[in-house]
């Protein structure tokens, strides 16, 4: 069964193993087998899909690492969400992000100015007020999730 999902997916042998042992570590915490966490995340929906191996193994990459990572994905979820709402529109091209690993919390901004009059719209739109009551609520979010996740 494994090789035949194996050749579906394109997945080298590194790949194949990685994933077994991603599921294994999913079964024994959560004490089923992998026939069930298969059932569970839909493989078999999932490899009946129209899609390229490359999307259908994503997919069940991704499914496996929601259910590994709970917490997280949950985390991980909620800082995009917030951080496509703070983000300003301006001739620049602005990111926020986060340390993935949350071992240092807090959110980077990365930017990048073409022109003269990308920076007079960036200091513009940084002075904005409600941008940083926004970015303020995102960093207060991000310190509280953990604790609402006990």
């Amino acid at each position: 069964m494994w090789f035949s999902i194996a050749a579906q997916l394109n997945l080298n042998g590194q790949e194949l193993t990685s994933l077994l042992e991603q599921v294994q570590d999913i079964c024994l915490r959560d004490r089923v087998t992998p026939v069930q966490f298969w059932e569970q995340i839909g493989l078999e929906k999932l490899l009946r899909q129209r899609w390229t191996p490359q999307q259908k193994s994503r997919e069940i990459k991704m499914k496996v690492k929601e259910k590994r990572f709970p917490i997280l994905t949950r985390i991980e979820s909620e800082m995009q969400e917030g951080a496509r709402q703070i983000e300003k529109p301006f001739a620049g091209n602005l990111q926020i992000s986060w340390d993935r690993s949350l071992e240092r919390p807090g959110l980077s901004f990365h930017l990048h100015l073409p022109e003269e009059n990308s920076a007079v719209q960036l200091l513009e739109t940084l002075a904005d007020k409600k941008l940083g009551e926004q970015i303020i609520s995102l960093l207060k979010k991000m310190n509280q999730l953990p604790e609402d996740m006990k």
